[in-house]
């Protein structure tokens, strides 16, 4: 239930960023169905593929890709604290920390694959004008 809310909550804002950005190629201004479908096709391609690559990025952080970054810019910041409490003393520490909270990122996924869906089928309809 939680990742569905979280999914359709990415999906109108998905849709509000795609109606912005298709509003500004101009779409409404547009009288013939070859553009229209280009630039609805453009708009959905480019909000999914945002969509998909911060999901991407999610699961890449939730495997540890970025942990050995993350917890020396902690300690590097931490030197000029004035009381210098550490809340991590190694970095095991902190890489098992930081396994135990992994952020979810399959609604994401999934909202970024509809709207690359739907810009296929756009660019099919643009393709066939």
């Amino acid at each position: 239930m939680k990742n569905s809310k979280k999914f359709w909550i990415s999906l109108c804002i998905c849709s509000v960023c795609t109606f912005l950005t298709a509003w500004l190629m101009g779409v409404f201004g547009q009288t013939d169905a070859e553009s229209v479908f280009r630039i609805l096709s453009d708009s959905f391609l480019v909000v999914g593929m945002v969509a998909t690559c911060i999901a991407l990025l999610l699961f890449a952080s939730n495997e540890g890709t970025f942990d050995m970054i993350a917890y020396g810019l902690q300690t590097f910041w931490g030197v000029f604290r004035k009381d210098m409490s550490r809340k991590y003393d190694t970095f095991y520490d902190y890489r098992v920390a930081r396994q135990e909270k992994k952020a979810p990122f399959l609604f994401l996924l999934a909202c970024g694959g509809v709207f690359l869906l739907v810009s296929v089928a756009m660019y099919a309809a643009y393709s066939r004008c």
